[in-house]
């Protein structure tokens, strides 16, 4: 392994680069739903089709075993979105500049050169509004753990 590889596991161990992890989660979020939607229809069809086409009593079995995947992946779904709304929920309380970066950045996946010419600022500029959003979330993030370990 290389310098440079050695550096990038390093720097994803870190908490900011765990930040950044769940920040590009966040931003494909949506698209991993849709994409387990397709796969719970699919399903959906193998489950009608055995059940059927399929002698009893293994059509039965082959439904049932369709059905427990199906609730699986709906469950995965319904993990992925409260892990997006409660993200979403951090970012809504950064400053609107720190948004937009976010938005632009993780959701629709532009790099930081586009992102300087839209938010009107330069390269290094918007390497700093990045750092400086995901140190923000870090800092909600650990007041949000200290209150519940308060709690407790």
């Amino acid at each position: 392994m290389g310098q440079k590889e050695a550096y990038l596991q390093q720097a994803m161990k870190s908490d900011l680069g765990q930040m950044r992890c769940r920040l590009l989660y966040w931003g494909g979020a949506l698209e991993i739903c849709k994409r387990k939607q397709e796969e719970i229809k699919k399903l959906e069809r193998l489950q009608q089709d055995a059940v059927r086409f399929v002698q009893e009593p293994d059509g039965e079995r082959l439904g049932e075993a369709y059905r427990k995947q199906i609730q699986r992946i709906s469950e995965e779904i319904e993990q992925i979105l409260e892990e997006k709304r409660q993200m979403d929920c951090c970012i809504a309380r950064l400053g609107a500049e720190e948004q937009n970066f976010l938005y632009l950045r993780y959701e629709k996946g532009y790099g930081y050169e586009y992102i300087a010419m839209k938010l009107h600022m330069s390269r290094a500029s918007c390497f700093r509004l990045g750092n400086k959003a995901v140190e923000a979330l870090l800092e909600q993030e650990e007041k949000r753990e200290r209150k519940e370990n308060m709690q407790e």
